[in-house]
């Protein structure tokens, strides 16, 4: 519990999140859910959904949402700690904290560009 708790905020939210949501998907499918499972594929980032639904929260949630959990998906996990959290503490103690909310404002732009235009 130290360890979580050593970490930087947005590190921690987004490590948080993102097993959780992963760890649901997993519960759901070996209970068969499927009415829960369908509701999961509002979170994902789609043009219809978002232009003319106009599901905005779907350029958040799209973030979190990993294909399955596996060997990847946790070295992926120990990367985004590793490298995102020295990121934070870096804007933190350097730039000040308008300059990491523009970074990830810019992080969120682009996951809507990418998400939305290149599907």
């Amino acid at each position: 519990m130290e360890h979580i708790v050593s970490i930087p905020i947005f590190t921690r939210i987004y490590l948080i999140v993102t097993i959780t949501i992963s760890l649901l998907r997993i519960v759901l499918k070996l209970t068969n859910l499927k009415y829960i499972l369908t509701s999961l594929k509002y979170l994902k980032l789609t043009k219809e959904g978002v232009i003319n639904k106009f599901q905005f929260w779907r350029i958040f949630s799209n973030i979190f949402i990993t294909r399955h959990l596996s060997y990847t998906f946790i070295i992926h996990l120990i990367l985004i700690v590793r490298y995102f959290s020295s990121l934070e503490t870096y804007f933190k103690n350097k730039r000040g904290t308008k300059v990491f909310y523009s970074f990830l404002l810019s992080l969120l732009i682009l996951n809507a560009i990418i998400g939305l235009y290149l599907e």
